[in-house]
């Protein structure tokens, strides 16, 4: 029977299932056991599932599920945000980034959306194989400071205006009787 615990790996605390980051240290959780299992299993047979799966034509198929995913997370409450980068050919080799948000919203969420696909695809082009891991010496490039100054200043503007306080009227006081 599972376990309705899990243990950090940084610090070793014990937390509900539930708990996303450590509650102690504040690190990022990872999956829980049975999905850590279920993935684990479909990584063996990744490689010859794509190769199936394009064999076949099938590609398309799989990001109509996945889009009918975030549909379902939508309907039982979540907020939720697809991102994917897919690989071109060709003499621009690189990569086409592309995202579904499955809400309606103002002009200045559809800047802020865009912003973020623009990262995202900075990301890829950047990245190359996301499967491979860059080696860095830990200096951020120009192009990402500016990148990460203008998220931060959209997502400040991101914030609802407040709402300003009223001041309240001085009662009028009537004549004064001696």
């Amino acid at each position: 029977m599972p376990s309705n615990t899990r243990t950090c790996h940084q610090c070793k605390a014990k937390m509900p299932c539930g708990i996303q980051t450590c509650k102690k240290c504040g690190q990022l959780l990872g999956f829980k056991e049975r999905h850590t299992k279920t993935l684990e299993e479909f990584r063996k047979t990744a490689p010859q599932w794509a190769a199936k799966t394009k064999k076949a034509g099938n590609g398309s198929k799989v990001v109509d599920r996945a889009l009918e995913l975030v549909e379902k997370m939508k309907a039982l409450g979540h907020v939720p945000l697809l991102l994917w980068g897919k690989p071109t050919k060709g003499k621009n080799a690189g990569w086409n980034a592309d995202m579904h948000f499955p809400f309606e919203l103002p002009p200045e969420g559809h800047v802020l959306l865009r912003k973020m696909l623009a990262l995202f695809d900075g990301l890829l082009q950047e990245g190359g194989e996301m499967g491979e891991a860059r080696e860095e010496d830990g200096k951020e490039s120009r192009k990402e400071q500016e990148q990460m100054v203008e998220a931060k200043e959209a997502s400040s503007s991101a914030e609802p205006p407040k709402k300003k306080k009223k001041k309240k009227k001085k009662k009028k006081e009537g004549p004064t009787t001696r």
